[in-house]
């Protein structure tokens, strides 16, 4: 089946609100909600910090219906995340059953060249904001168990 492919709904005023994302728990395709929010208001939410990652394999994720092109690592990230929102003894992490997070890969528009630096200059204020940051390191490697 051939899905549209996900556009940003540009924000009215870009240094003063945020899209989060809700992750829907699943083991198939990743798929994201995306609603957006005042800066200023009480949120709680978890940003994800990660490298972009070099390579050039991509990934289709479903968000709000559509298809939205990823990268590896980030891929990896959320699935790992996916994994541990499902276990029982990892869900106090997250707070309630499914958090909203910040992705700056998604959460920013990166086509919109007016959007995108008033995100970007606010990225501190997020990161400060939030209630958790995840720092995603990559995929265990030679058993190190430090992705997260």
């Amino acid at each position: 089946m051939c899905r549209a492919t996900f556009k940003h709904i540009p924000l009215a005023r870009p240094a003063e609100q945020i899209r989060l994302l809700k992750l829907e728990p699943g083991a198939d395709v990743i798929r994201l909600n995306i609603q957006t929010y005042e800066l200023t208001e009480y949120l709680r939410f978890v940003a994800l910090s990660y490298e972009w990652g070099h390579g050039s394999e991509i990934h289709d994720i479903i968000i709000d219906g559509e298809v939205f092109k990823i990268r590896q690592n980030l891929r990896d990230a959320l699935e790992h995340i996916r994994t541990l929102q499902a276990d029982t003894s990892s869900r106090r992490l997250f707070e309630e059953d499914s958090p909203y997070f910040w992705i700056d890969a998604i959460a920013i528009d990166q086509s919109n060249d007016t959007e995108k630096p008033h995100q970007i200059s606010i990225m501190g204020k997020i990161y400060r904001q939030a209630s958790h940051v995840i720092a995603w390191l990559g995929l265990e490697q030679n058993g190190d168990d430090s992705a997260l």
